[in-house]
């Protein structure tokens, strides 16, 4: 008996192609048999991304961005106010973003979702505050003031059309498509002055604060939009995303000179 089972065990060692996988497999075998090991249960392996985690945390994250955001003017309306002048800047840039902010709150509004109403709520306080500096110290205060009434003007028949003329079933929809559509004017507005920016290679008439936290908004609501799988919200951040990253492009190929 001894003899053959040193037998068995040379012919596998000499004769195999590889007697130490064998070997390994014979031993497995009989612990299996003998109950000593155990196959393990499959498991089934978890997303990489969990959908539900990115939207909680996008959901918290946004509004912080998006706050963020409408804070950004706050350092331009300072140097406005310090040096008593508007210097390069443009006022379109925070009059859409007020007209931005009050359709975003009468969206949020419309569908009952905190996470856009309350940034908005807050922006259109610091737009309006910052529009408040940029008028007290425009030597242009016609033109301006022009400027403002026509962003007023506008907001009105657009909010005044969504809640008053659009069927109540679609409303929300539309209301949707049109905030999307000023939410992108918004993040292309500080390129008003491109044409000065190129030709002097001057990027000092664009708020780099603002299209800092431009990006950072609009990488945020979009990712968040995209787990919500709603396009009013993906749709003008992705648009936003490559707009503020071409203003930073601009800041950066024509660095400020003041």
């Amino acid at each position: 008996s001894t003899q053959s089972t040193w037998g068995h065990f040379l012919s596998v060692y000499f004769f195999s192609s590889s007697p130490a996988q064998m070997l390994h497999s014979r031993l497995a075998q009989r612990a299996l048999g003998a109950g000593m090991l155990r196959q393990r249960p499959m498991v089934a392996r978890r997303s990489f991304v969990d959908v539900a985690t990115v939207q909680a945390a996008t959901g918290v994250l946004g509004p912080v961005m998006s706050i963020g955001l409408y804070a950004s003017p706050a350092k331009i309306a300072q140097e406005i106010h310090s040096k008593q002048s508007v210097l390069e800047y443009s006022a379109v840039p925070y009059v859409a973003m007020l007209c931005n902010c009050s359709l975003w709150t009468n969206y949020g509004l419309m569908i009952n979702n905190m996470s856009v109403l309350t940034p908005n709520i807050i922006g259109i306080a610091l737009s309006a505050g910052t529009l408040a500096v940029y008028l007290q110290h425009t030597p242009n205060k016609s033109g301006v003031l022009a400027q403002y009434g026509l962003g007023a003007a506008f907001l009105a028949t657009l909010v005044g059309y969504a809640n008053f003329v659009a069927p109540a079933a679609v409303a929300a929809d539309q209301l949707g498509l049109i905030a999307s559509s000023v939410c992108i004017a918004m993040f292309a507005s500080p390129l008003a002055t491109v044409a000065d920016v190129v030709r002097e290679k001057n990027s000092a008439s664009l708020p780099l604060p603002v299209i800092g936290m431009s990006f950072l908004n609009c990488l945020t609501w979009m990712v968040y939009g995209l787990c919500l799988n709603n396009p009013y919200i993906y749709g003008p951040n992705a648009a936003g995303l490559m707009l503020s990253t071409l203003q930073l492009l601009l800041c950066f190929v024509y660095p400020a000179r003041k």
